[in-house]
């Protein structure tokens, strides 16, 4: 499916950032001009949220030099999409060339594993870069498994969890109250308070 531009409601708005993108992205390309891997970066985070993921890949496809920013933000802009087929490959070519993925791009890349299968060999990645214990990234796998009906496994990732945090609290009553189990749900609510964590607008 594929998802909303970040600008629904402000067409006009969204317009002229694309409009405005474009003119950056000619004028850094005109002859003579050598854009640096920053600049670069910046263009595809722009088109990133602004929906625009085939002109995020001319840009990344064309870029000389690719730093772990340029593979999370090309992956990003897959994921914002529903492209995600497009951004598992790229995270396979990302690993052949020897870049290991960083927790923002574990959190991005999670939101394109649609099969379980899928998120288990991610989460196996995960584990081996030692990013597990990372807030977003634990958050986001509890959300992915619950989403691919598998909550039991979302509840291990939460119950592996050192520390307490509010973003993985509200992920998991997010995730138990998905799968219908509402008094489960307020059962975790109360724990949360016990643990001091209290209710904000996510939760």
């Amino acid at each position: 499916m594929i998802k909303s531009p970040p600008f629904p409601n402000h067409e006009p708005v969204r317009h002229k950032a694309i409009e405005e993108g474009k003119l950056l992205h000619a004028h850094i390309s005109s002859p003579g001009f050598t854009p640096n891997t920053f600049l670069l970066n910046s263009i595809l985070n722009l088109y990133s949220k602004l929906g625009l993921s085939m002109e995020a890949g001319k840009v990344f496809d064309k870029m000389l030099h690719r730093n772990i920013v340029s593979w999370t933000t090309m992956i990003s802009a897959y994921t914002n999409t529903g492209s995600n087929e497009e951004a598992l490959r790229l995270l396979v070519l990302m690993l052949r060339e020897g870049i290991m993925p960083n927790m923002y791009t574990f959190s991005a890349i999670l939101r394109a594993c649609g099969r379980i299968r899928t998120l288990e060999q991610v989460h196996a990645l995960i584990l081996e870069c030692g990013l597990e214990s990372d807030v977003f990234v634990r958050s986001a796998l509890i959300d992915m498994y619950a989403k691919n009906g598998d909550l039991e496994s979302g509840l291990c990732v939460f119950n592996e969890m050192e520390t307490g945090d509010q973003v993985v609290w509200n992920s998991i009553i997010w995730a138990i109250a998905q799968n219908g189990d509402v008094v489960e749900a307020f059962r975790f609510f109360a724990r949360m308070k016990r643990a001091g964590f209290f209710p904000n607008e996510a939760t």
